[in-house]
């Protein structure tokens, strides 16, 4: 087990004046060539500070402890929450989120970003209807497969959507009632269909959500 400080943040990419009250938390990873790839959230040492969204990739050749290769920002909003990355068939490295305009979780829009391997920007795909991205898939034809939740009517339903490999939505179902349902987790299964995890709450007591 080796431990390492895996982020390191240039001048260029943040204020310099700034570095010193920067947080920065690695919410997904994946494996690459002599490396890895890290997505996280970059904010400003506050509960409530502003946050965005940060892509980097760490190069385990460079030195005995390793450097980053290059470091890419994205600022959507007040408040970037970036959840999931994901390694793509052809190559590029997709990722998801959702941001706010306030920290309440009460409003928010979902965005699927995708960049090649130097982290340059391919596209990104900006999903309204106070919908949260928490967990993303490439299914066997290439769509990506969005997990979440979705907010209608102060009640939160489970949100599942799909989108082309040029981010353009394909198909959107919602799934709840009465009861507060989130997706989290979501996985392909061996019949090409898919099975979701999550939490469904009903007058203050939850259980597992479980969705084939």
């Amino acid at each position: 087990f080796v431990r390492r400080e895996l982020i390191k943040i240039s001048e260029n990419t943040i204020d310099s004046a700034k570095l010193n009250d920067i947080n920065i938390n690695g919410k997904s990873i994946i494996e690459v060539d002599n490396g890895y790839v890290i997505l996280a959230s970059l904010a400003e040492s506050s509960p409530i500070a502003p946050s965005n969204i940060l892509l980097s990739q760490f190069d385990t050749n460079i030195s005995s402890n390793g450097d980053t290769l290059w470091t890419k920002t994205w600022n959507l909003d007040i408040y970037d929450y970036p959840k999931r990355l994901i390694h793509s068939s052809d190559g590029s490295y997709t990722f998801c989120g959702y941001s706010s305009d306030n920290n309440t979780q009460e409003s928010g829009n979902s965005w699927i970003i995708n960049t090649n391997t130097n982290g340059e920007q391919n596209f990104l795909t900006s999903i309204s209807g106070n919908n949260f991205a928490l967990d993303m898939i490439e299914n066997h034809m290439g769509n990506y497969i969005v997990v979440g939740k979705n907010l209608n009517n102060n009640n939160y339903q489970g949100w599942l959507a799909c989108y082309d490999a040029q981010g353009n939505q394909l198909w959107e179902k919602l799934y709840g009632n009465e009861s507060i349902d989130v997706f989290k987790s979501i996985n392909q299964t061996k019949d090409n269909g898919y099975v979701v995890t999550g939490e469904t709450s009903l007058n203050g007591i939850s259980k597992i959500l479980h969705l084939k």
